[in-house]
């Protein structure tokens, strides 16, 4: 059995327009095509309605630090980590993130 990715963001609170440092490690770990995407909690799509995306740029069990979009409106948001489906290039959720509050300047 492969153990599930970890994904943790802090702060759990942050200005729009500030950094939020994302966190993963587990197996598999993230590839070059892999994306860390933000979306408004509770959306209920994987591809669509994400407010910012990252890509993890190869780093498998890491951390980057993440500039948000100073237009995010306030309100809670997750971090989503997605992979590319073996057969298609299509992305699929591998983990989330505890919800993230982010207010208004």
């Amino acid at each position: 059995m492969v153990p599930a990715i970890s994904l943790a963001t802090t702060p759990d609170e942050i200005v729009a327009g500030g950094v939020v440092r994302a966190a993963w490690a587990g197996m598999p770990t993230a590839g070059p095509t892999d994306e860390l995407r933000l979306y408004p909690l509770g959306s209920g799509s994987d591809s669509f309605d994400h407010v910012a995306a990252w890509m993890t740029t190869d780093t498998g069990e890491g951390m980057l630090d993440l500039q948000l979009p100073d237009t995010l409106k306030a309100g809670w948001y997750e971090l989503r980590l997605l992979s590319p489906d073996a057969d298609s290039t299509l992305l699929h959720v591998i983990a989330r993130s505890e919800p993230v509050q982010v207010h208004q300047p």
